[in-house]
């Protein structure tokens, strides 16, 4: 859907692909929809891809991965990533910016106790101004949601596997165990004959309050703490 008085909404478009023949884009679709290869992304544009629900009855965390190619100069237009749990209500996150390139993004969630289904959607946003630049392309999106914590020992008889831990510390500070870029850890697992990794990852302390302002007040919920889990995923689309 679109926010704009137009009918434009994310449909498949193959200027930027990073896997088979299309991307979407999210003004590509709808009745009047624009050809990203020949305009600009439309000013005063909402337009939203919501899928679900899905069921999440009995599990404890979801993430959302894509592939992502960004192109938005306007610090005012922004690519979000959000949640809801009931179809009406949804939690934000969101990113500006030009990336002119593929990048992989994960997020994930820790989902709120009691809850039985769980909306994600992308969407787009503009504000009035004429857009000067292509807008985000998204592929090879995912959706994956995890069963609670198991114990990573009982994965196999042979009990091989690695813990890694959050961070470590180095000249009294705390650095993050594998960083951006770093390669020998990752090497040495495939040389090895490991049969699981207990992996580190963030998640909120607790699920953002009903009057979250869109991204701030959930970003700093989402950095509040860190959890080691060995979770076995299962893909939901």
């Amino acid at each position: 859907m679109s926010n704009d008085g137009f009918e434009r909404v994310w449909g498949k478009d193959s200027l930027h692909v990073f896997g088979g023949n299309s991307a979407i884009w999210p003004a590509r679709g709808g009745v009047d929809g624009v050809n990203p290869a020949t305009n600009f992304y439309p000013s005063s544009l909402e337009s939203r891809l919501v899928c679900g629900p899905f069921d999440i009855t009995n599990y404890q965390t979801i993430m959302t991965r894509y592939m992502r190619w960004m192109d938005i100069d306007d610090p005012n237009d922004k690519f979000w990533w959000g949640y809801s749990t009931d179809g009406t209500w949804f939690y934000w996150l969101d990113w500006t910016g030009v990336a002119n390139y593929w990048v992989e993004q994960s997020v994930y969630l820790d989902l709120p106790s009691g809850k039985s289904q769980v909306w994600i959607v992308l969407a787009f946003s503009s504000d009035w101004n004429t857009a000067t630049s292509r807008g985000v392309w998204i592929d090879n999106l995912e959706q994956w949601r995890y069963k609670p914590t198991v114990t990573c020992g009982n994965l196999d008889l042979g009990n091989k596997g690695i813990h890694f831990a959050a961070y470590e510390k180095a000249f009294e500070q705390w650095f993050p165990i594998i960083r951006a870029g770093e390669t020998n850890a990752l090497t040495g697992l495939m040389q090895t004959d490991t049969k699981w990794v207990r992996l580190p990852f963030m998640i909120p302390r607790d699920p953002p309050p009903n009057d979250a302002p869109l991204g701030r007040l959930w970003t700093q919920s989402i950095m509040t703490e860190w959890w080691t889990r060995c979770v076995m995923p299962e893909s939901v689309c």
